[in-house]
Formats: structure tokens, C-alpha cells, sequence
């Protein structure tokens, strides 16, 4: 058997994820060595499910589509513990894929979030999440560049986000929170690290308004050939409002300003705007709407820097005691910010989904997916229709201590 060599940022990418790993550790030893009057609650919630799919274009190419049947075995893991001034929620989630024909597509993928707080006063929180992501282009590059998708080219992400927030005034909080999130693939995409922090305020204007401003700015380094570095900064500015009790709003506008370098071409610069707004609508005691649309600017996989403007519907109806509709739909159009030759992308993704809830312990998911994407450089769309049905088993959480 041939052994592949690990490459630097890959051992540098697992040593971060050792660091992390420790600290969640550190934490856990620290709550529960805290004395009988301050001793931490835990919670342990588990479950599996099992999902069997079909799909007729897997790779979601334009041309030479193949369908084919998978699997996927899902095992979760969440713990929850605290006390007066400590809290901690551990995330796990490891999933199997299989297929029945094209086994190049096979993966085990793991997914861990770490997230903790601490309340130094009463006025105070100091926190810090850690999220770690193994995964393939087969579900990462559905959200970002929509290629390599059947390749199914491994992936990793590592983030660490640590905060501050303060609670001024009765009416005003304030927040600072710093990023570092590094991006990497075992090929053909560009590997990328983001360094950024924000500062928020918020100002309660009523018991059931606020205004929030936002600052932020972030530092991109691809690893490209030419050694691509770009700058992001901008100031939001956002109201949310609970207009009703079964409605809540929020609107928002920023600005931004990008720049763009490398070791071959002169620096290029742009700015734009960053609209966003949101409401949630409890359309009836046991149906609720929510609908979200936001541009952002961001990294991505293709190594540059892409605006993404994407609409997010999701709607949950309880039709019975054990039975439950539900619809999550996405559309994204995401261009260029730099003028760099990259062809713009649209993509929608709608998935109307019923759930029966047998027993308090065993649920049955069916569903349908449709995807479609389309590029500005390429003739023809690329369409895939899947149905899915999940089996879950999650039994009751468990009370580890007080």
C-alpha cells in the first residue's frame, strides 16, 4: 500500500486541531473540578440515523450525468455542562457515505464544534468557539464554486473565534470578537487562512427593538502561485424589530471596501454595499416561517474573493401530534468582487421533507432534493433531483452529575 506524505500546512492544520482538542480538555477538567457547591450540570445527547438516497446527476454536471444510489450512516455526539460563571457544549458528528456504483465517491467525514463561556461579572462574558471540519468537495463546493463536486477532493477547516462582550449600560452592549479560519485541500483548490475580528454595539431602542453597528475588517491569504493577499473592511449598520408577537424583522445596510495584491500584478481595490433582511412569522400556533436574504463578501475555494448574495427560506408545520412538513430552499448568486476572470455562479437548492415521529425515540425522514446551477461561461444548467429517506434513533439525554 502506497502511503501518501503529509503535507506542511496539512501537519500544521492537525497540530491547531491537537492545541484545540487539548483546550476542550482543559475545560472539561476545569468544571469538573470546581467545588460540590459550584459543580457543573451535564447533559449527554446521542443519537444515529441512517439515510438511503438516490440521485440522478451526483457529480451535478451540465453533461454525462450519472445517478447512482448511497448510504450514510450519521453518529452524534452533544454534551452540554455549566455553572454560574463557567458553560461548555461539545458538538460531534461522524458520518459514513457510501455508494452503491461510483465508490470513488465514498467518505467518512467528521465535524467537531467547541463552545465555550466564561462571566468574569455579571457584566461580562468572555467566550471562544473552535470548529473543525473533515470533509470532501462533494458537500463543501455545493455552496461555494459548484465544481469538483464529483471528484470528491478531501477537505479541511479549522476556526477558532475567540470574544468579549459587555453589557455598558442597561440599553447598550458591546462586543469584540477576533477570527482565524484556514482552509485546506488535498488538491486542485486553493488553499486559503482568514484572519478578521469585528466590533459590535447595540443599543436597545424599545423592550422589543434594537439598533446594532458593526465593524469589521479581515485579512485573506491564498495559496496561490502568485502569493494572493486581500483585505476586507466595512461598517454594518442593523434594526430588528418584534413588530408582532408572531412577527419579528430585521433590516440591515453596510458598506464595504476590498483590495486585492499579488508578487505578479499591481494592487486592485472596490467597494460595494452589504444589504441584509430577515423576518420570522409564526404563520399559525404550530407553523412557523422564516425567510433571510444577506450579501456577503468572502473567500473562496477558487482562490479569490466572491460576493455572494443568497436567499434562505425554511418552513416547519406541525400537521399532527407525529407528523411534521417542512420545506428549506436556498438561492445564491455569487460573481467575482476582483476582476480576475471568475465566471459567476447561480445556485438554488429546495428540499420539501415529511417527518413522522413514531415513538419518542424513532423518527422516518422522506425528501426530496432539487439543485440547479448555472455559470456565466457555460452553456446549459446542471439539474439533479435526489429522494431521501432518513431513519433516526435518539433516545432521551442523560444527566451526568450536579
Amino acid at each position: 500500500m502506497r502511503h501518501r506524505a503529509v503535507p506542511p500546512r496539512q501537519r500544521g492544520l492537525e497540530r491547531r486541531l491537537c492545541r484545540a482538542t487539548m483546550g476542550l480538555a482543559s475545560a472539561v477538567l476545569v468544571l469538573a473540578g470546581r467545588s460540590p457547591a459550584e459543580a457543573a450540570d451535564w447533559t449527554l445527547e446521542a443519537f444515529a440515523s441512517e439515510r438511503v438516497a438516490y440521485d440522478d446527476n451526483v457529480g451535478f454536471t451540465r453533461t454525462g450525468e450519472i445517478s447512482d444510489e448511497s448510504s450514510r450512516t450519521t453518529l452524534g455526539f452533544d454534551i452540554d455542562g455549566g455553572t454560574e460563571v463557567l458553560d461548555l457544549s461539545l458538538v460531534s458528528r461522524f458520518d459514513f457515505t457510501y455508494y452503491s456504483d461510483e465508490s470513488g465517491l465514498d467518505s467518512n467525514d467528521q465535524r467537531l464544534v467547541g463552545n465555550f463561556g466564561y462571566r468574569p461579572g455579571e457584566l461580562s462574558r468572555l467566550g471562544l468557539d473552535v470548529e473543525y471540519d473533515r470533509d470532501t468537495t462533494r458537500t463543501s463546493e455545493e455552496d461555494d464554486t459548484g465544481r469538483f463536486i464529483f471528484d470528491n477532493i478531501r477537505r479541511e477547516a479549522f476556526e477558532v473565534r475567540p470574544s468579549w462582550s459587555y453589557q455598558a449600560t442597561r440599553v447598550d452592549r458591546f462586543s469584540l470578537a477576533g477570527e482565524y479560519r484556514t482552509v485546506d485541500y488535498e488538491s486542485d483548490l486553493v488553499d486559503y487562512d482568514r484572519y478578521g475580528g469585528a466590533l459590535d454595539w447595540t443599543h436597545d431602542l424599545t423592550r422589543s427593538s434594537a439598533l446594532g453597528v458593526s465593524a469589521f475588517g479581515a485579512r485573506v491569504e491564498s495559496d496561490t502561485v502568485d502569493n494572493r493577499e486581500s483585505d476586507i473592511y466595512g461598517l454594518e449598520f442593523g434594526l430588528t424589530s418584534e413588530a408582532t408577537p408572531q412577527l419579528r424583522l430585521q433590516f440591515g445596510v453596510g458598506v464595504f471596501r476590498a483590495e486585492t495584491a499579488t508578487d505578479l500584478v499591481a494592487g486592485q481595490s472596490t467597494t460595494g454595499f452589504l444589504p441584509s433582511a430577515g423576518l420570522e412569522f409564526r404563520v399559525a400556533p404550530e407553523a412557523v416561517l422564516e425567510l433571510a436574504y444577506a450579501r456577503t463578501v468572502a473567500p473562496s475555494g477558487g482562490g479569490n474573493i466572491v460576493e455572494r448574495d443568497t436567499v434562505d427560506l425554511t418552513y416547519r408545520q406541525d400537521w399532527s401530534e407525529t407528523v411534521s412538513l417542512g420545506l428549506d430552499a436556498r438561492y445564491r448568486a455569487q460573481d467575482r468582487v476582483f476582476d480576475d476572470g471568475t465566471a459567476g455562479r447561480d445556485f438554488v437548492r429546495a428540499e420539501p421533507s415529511v417527518e413522522w415521529r413514531m415513538t419518542e425515540t424513532w423518527s422516518l425522514r422522506a425528501a426530496y432534493r432539487y439543485r440547479w446551477q448555472s455559470f456565466d461561461d457555460e452553456d446549459g444548467d446542471s439539474v439533479s433531483n435526489a429522494g431521501l429517506v432518513t431513519l433516526t434513533y435518539r433516545p432521551m439525554g442523560w444527566s451526568l452529575g450536579g
